[in-house]
């Protein structure tokens, strides 16, 4: 038997969904990632107009997404750390707090892509000390049971912020003008973080403080007697790459395959899948085995990959870029809540952390190889393979569970 069968819990009652959503605390920290959401998106497209203003290379563009992805990599296992030895609450309120005075000193930097660059990895440094808080909390005050409703909430609310806050950035530059926009982002952080203070975390209990180094190195130790987390890591990897590549690839399929200009309504039509995904999650997930789920989640995008790139009418792309979303929930949800589930409260911060610094390893390799391989080989067959692989990684995974 694998070792994730033995925290499997039985179907989650009516009853306990009930009290989900009785809990205070939960829609408190809801706000938060909701402010949170929205401040991060709408501050991304603020940098990119400031940085844009007198010259619209795209180049500015990946120079802003680097400088911000660059932290998670360098800091998040070691931010993971420093998470465990402080209180949830202060940590996510300082986190907010520090979000929001960067971005209202964000005039100091005027038009200078330099300091634009700074601000943009100071944000992305403090978000490595937030994104792993933020998880912990999760388990912190939800109980085990009500964890997968809880984790699909959180989901649909990560695509809802995405797309909306992509969306109202341009119109929120407009009606404030670019000088002031930060003062709109700085009142949404102020919000996150004020949210934070109503939820009701248990008692921090401090514990004896090893050398930092060695409460770094004891994550890989711990990992090491806890390989199903291992396993579930790697997975939520796999997801994040594929989805990092279609980034790429949409691209190239939507001008030399679909011959459109807009290739983001691939993106947006695996979002709203995505958000289906969850939604169908937080009402079934319960009800069978987060094994099962994950299978099927990873046959379905494999082969709604394959069936994508095979199709050269839009409705057909649209509805199989859908069904790559809904896997992608059905594989993301329940492996959230295994991690959760199997890490033990005093490691929640330093595994969280390193789970954020290989996303961000697994998001970004995929998108330096997509498109060089898609040069060589079309992005219709780039496409095909890596929908393959995925549904060969499904049966191979299915298979060792088995043995």
């Amino acid at each position: 038997m694998d070792a994730v069968q033995l925290i499997e819990r039985p179907p989650v009652s009516e009853p306990a969904k009930s009290e989900l959503h009785r809990n205070l605390s939960f829609y408190a920290l809801w706000a938060c990632a909701i402010a949170n959401g929205l401040g991060e998106k709408v501050f991304f497209v603020a940098l990119v107009l400031l940085a844009t203003t007198a010259n619209h290379a795209n180049s500015l563009v990946s120079a802003i997404s680097i400088a911000l992805a660059v932290p998670a990599v360098l800091f998040g296992s070691v931010a993971g750390v420093f998470v465990d030895r402080f209180p949830l609450r202060w940590t996510l309120f300082l986190a907010s707090f520090l979000r929001m005075a960067l971005v209202l000193a964000l005039p100091l930097a005027g038009g200078n892509l330099g300091l634009l660059l700074a601000f943009a990895f100071g944000f992305g440094l403090i978000t490595q000390f937030h994104n792993p808080t933020f998880t912990a909390a999760i388990p912190a005050i939800i109980r085990r049971e009500q964890l997968m409703a809880a984790n699909a909430f959180f989901t649909m609310t990560m695509i809802a912020t995405l797309i909306t806050g992509f969306a109202l950035a341009g119109p929120l530059s407009r009606l404030t003008g670019l000088p002031r926009i930060h003062l709109v982002v700085g009142l949404i952080f102020l919000i996150g973080a004020l949210s934070v203070l109503f939820v009701r975390f248990p008692p921090f209990v401090k514990r004896k403080e090893e050398v930092f180094l060695a409460q770094w190195r004891s994550t890989w130790t711990y990992l090491q007697t806890k390989r199903y987390l291992l396993v579930g890591m790697s997975q939520v990897m796999i997801l994040f790459g594929t989805f990092a590549a279609l980034n790429v690839l949409a691209i190239g399929f939507s001008r030399d395959v679909l011959h459109l200009s807009d290739f983001g309504i691939i993106i947006a039509a695996a979002g709203v899948g995505m958000a289906l995904g969850a939604m169908v999650m937080g009402r079934f997930g319960a009800c069978f085995p987060k094994q099962r789920w994950i299978f099927h989640g990873f046959l379905l995008a494999g082969s709604s990959l394959v069936l994508l790139a095979l199709s050269h009418s839009l409705p057909l792309v649209l509805l199989f870029a859908m069904l790559t979303g809904v896997a992608g929930a059905m594989i993301d949800v329940p492996v959230t809540t295994l991690l959760q589930e199997g890490v033990d409260e005093e490691m929640r911060g330093k595994v969280f952390g390193l789970q954020s610094t290989l996303m961000n390893l697994a998001s970004t390799l995929p998108m330096a190889f997509a498109g060089p391989l898609a040069d060589l080989w079309g992005t219709t067959a780039v496409m095909v393979a890596l929908g393959l692989s995925l549904v060969a990684f499904s049966f191979l995974r299915s298979m060792k569970e088995q043995s």
